[in-house]
């Protein structure tokens, strides 16, 4: 019989802090350019390797991550809209949706006040700052499957913070949200998570691989029914907004709140 295991491997898990823990220091002095083209994802493979090969193959997710907002002084990272923070933020988002590692961010903390922080000793980590407003959202909140109806293969989601290199004459995929999952396991639909008021203000494209979808405007999930039930088959989602210079074509539907427009691809 199957055996249901309670053992979880949750690594805190903090690159750009450690070995040099923040309590009670200054705030650290980074610019972008030192920060904005990491990877982090070999790293995070790296962590996590002990789950698979001295763990006995238990589940895994990092169960703590996050970065200060008060790089070169709370004044200063404020007026540049944490841009700093929102980068490294956006570096760990792509290495977990590029490795399919569930993570846990700390933190948030409605208690918050430049002088003291999250309350933590005196880091300033919280999602909200003291007028209790989001901050750093461009980088963490961002499409996502929060439920597939098969086995992940790959997500990814390139926002405006992304380390764009791009080919000349090549249209930049700007907040381009791919991801992909194999064999329909269940008659469920997959639930994918917009973001649409935060990455998609002016609507989105929408591309399947097979099936059809259906999506709740206020709760900015888009559901994916795949039709394609053989086995191995390959499913996924790809969202992209109007973009300047590019015209879009063979899409499935065009949304912009609760307006949904059926495309070209409709006729598949």
């Amino acid at each position: 019989s199957d055996v249901c295991s309670s053992d979880l491997y949750a690594p805190h898990w903090y690159p750009d802090i450690y070995p040099m823990p923040g309590f009670n220091q200054e705030p650290r002095q980074f610019e972008v350019d030192e920060i904005r083209h990491r990877d982090y994802r070999e790293k995070i493979e790296e962590v996590m390797w002990r789950a698979d090969y001295s763990l006995g193959n238990i589940p895994g997710v990092c169960g703590e991550f996050g970065t200060y907002f008060n790089f070169n002084g709370i004044e200063a990272s404020r007026e540049s809209d944490y841009i700093v923070s929102q980068h490294i933020l956006d570096n760990y988002y792509e290495a977990f949706e590029e490795t399919g590692l569930g993570h846990i961010q700390w933190c948030f903390s409605p208690i918050n006040s430049d002088e003291y922080g999250e309350g933590w000793n005196s880091e300033n980590f919280s999602i909200t700052g003291p007028d209790g407003e989001l901050r750093g959202e461009e980088a963490f909140v961002r499409p996502h499957g929060r439920a597939l109806a098969g086995k992940p293969i790959t997500s990814h989601f390139y926002s405006d913070l992304h380390y764009f290199d791009p080919d000349k004459g090549e249209v930049v995929p700007h907040h381009e949200f791919v991801v992909r999952y194999q064999s329909r396991e269940t008659e469920a639909p997959s639930m994918i998570f917009t973001a649409e008021q935060v990455q998609y203000p002016e609507g989105f494209y929408v591309w399947l691989s097979d099936g059809y979808a259906y999506y709740d405007a206020e709760r900015q999930i888009l559901y994916h029914y795949p039709t394609n039930d053989t086995p191995g088959a390959e499913h996924s989602v790809r969202l992209l907004p109007p973009l300047e210079g590019q015209i879009q074509e063979d899409w499935d539907y065009f949304i912009q709140g609760d307006r949904v427009l059926d495309g070209p691809g409709r006729d598949r």
